[in-house]
């Protein structure tokens, strides 16, 4: 028996173009001596947990507004950009200011522990059933001024600010969507 369930397919893919040598060149050119380096905090690996915490987010938004019998939503591979009907393309790269923890305020400028700052640039398709023109949402993403590690590190601490930049401007999108189905239906 069929339900007239239907399938949206979301695809996350990412790129880090943060150079190896970030930490050394900032050391060249500032006073300051301890600049830490950011290794593969944000490599694809990393990056394929942070996917999944904003799908099941985003899942859970349609859930909410949706039945599950009508709306089944899956997270697919880069393989599958062709077919998905969200595609979130995102890069990250090095952002401007450095970061210290509050911990370290005290310390003196020249040599406590900095970390260079961060951004997520995203672009964010949602692809129509014709494939023609997709509905785009491009933003830029950086730490927030202040947040908070949790044991976790600095650089994740930076990473979980700009998802939750990301699921913040997609559950608007959602909301947004469902609101303008819902008045629709109503002409």
């Amino acid at each position: 028996m069929e339900t007239g369930e239907t399938t949206l397919i979301i695809v996350f893919q990412s790129k880090n173009i943060i150079p190896n040598d970030l930490a050394q060149s900032i050391m060249k050119t500032t006073r300051l001596q301890n600049i830490l380096p950011i290794g593969n905090e944000f490599d694809s690996i990393q990056n394929v947990s942070r996917n999944s915490k904003v799908f099941e987010k985003f899942r859970s938004a349609f859930a909410a507004a949706i039945p599950s019998d009508a709306l089944s939503i899956e997270l697919s591979d880069n393989a599958q950009v062709y077919r998905s009907d969200i595609f979130i393309d995102y890069v990250v790269a090095p952002g401007p200011g450095l970061y210290y923890r509050e911990e370290d305020e005290n310390n003196n400028q020249e040599t406590r522990p900095y970390y260079p700052g961060i951004i997520y640039s995203w672009n964010c398709n949602v692809i129509g059933r014709d494939r023609m023109k997709p509905y785009t949402l491009n933003f830029t993403s950086k730490p927030a001024e202040h947040f908070q590690e949790n044991g976790s590190g600095v650089y994740d601490a930076m990473a979980n600010s700009a998802f939750e930049d990301l699921e913040s401007n997609l559950s608007s999108l959602v909301k947004n969507s469902i609101d303008i189905a819902k008045r629709s239906s109503h002409r």
